[in-house]
């Protein structure tokens, strides 16, 4: 039940249907996956999320700070 707890601008979605980039008016990333999900589809979903959320990123997976 943790997704009920999320804001929805926090939250990153892939899809391989281009129609369903309507969820980003609730205010959810939306990431094109075309072809499936790969690590460079994963990469950019992250960096549009970034865009979207500088300052509350800080750090990345790895755990190395950044701002």
């Amino acid at each position: 039940m943790l997704a009920k707890h999320l804001y929805w601008n926090m939250k990153l979605f892939f899809d391989d249907e281009y129609r369903n980039k309507e969820v980003e008016a609730l205010g959810v990333t939306f990431c094109l996956a075309q072809n499936g999900m790969d690590d460079q589809t994963f990469e950019k979903g992250l960096a549009e999320w970034r865009k979207r959320h500088p300052v509350e990123v800080t750090e990345d997976a790895a755990g190395s700070a950044s701002m």
